[in-house]
């Protein structure tokens, strides 16, 4: 069966509007699912208990907040620093692993956010 121009220029167009539609569709599915992601947080708490970290999976730190009569003495720099990166390296693990569930783990943001978990230390 032979068809017109006229059709074959309709068909196209429909073929083409069908997959503009899905495009979109695709287009706010990944935007619910990143604006997921930017919502991740972590929070840690020091080993020794001194202080709690709340981090987002792109490193802002969003808490620090310290022990009841937690003294400030020289291990205070450095109960900190390791707390907010445990913290930072916790979100970004969560982050990857919601975005692993979404995208698969061979999307290039699931790797990176586990790359940047394990430069800066897996969460604990």
């Amino acid at each position: 069966m032979d068809f017109s121009i006229d059709e074959r220029v309709e068909a196209a167009r429909a073929r083409l509007e069908t997959q503009f539609a899905a495009a979109a569709i695709a287009r706010e599915r990944a935007d619910g699912a990143m604006e997921e992601l930017r919502s991740v947080s972590k929070t840690i708490r020091s080993e020794g208990g001194e202080c709690t970290v709340t981090s987002a999976a792109d490193g802002k730190i969003l808490d620090v907040t310290l022990a009841s009569g937690f003294r400030t003495d020289a291990r205070l720099s450095s109960v900190l620093t390791e707390t907010i990166s445990r913290a930072q390296a916790a979100a970004r693990s969560e982050a990857a692993d919601r975005a692993s569930t979404m995208f698969g783990e061979s999307f290039p943001l699931v790797s990176g956010l586990r790359k940047g978990s394990d430069e800066r230390g897996a969460a604990r």
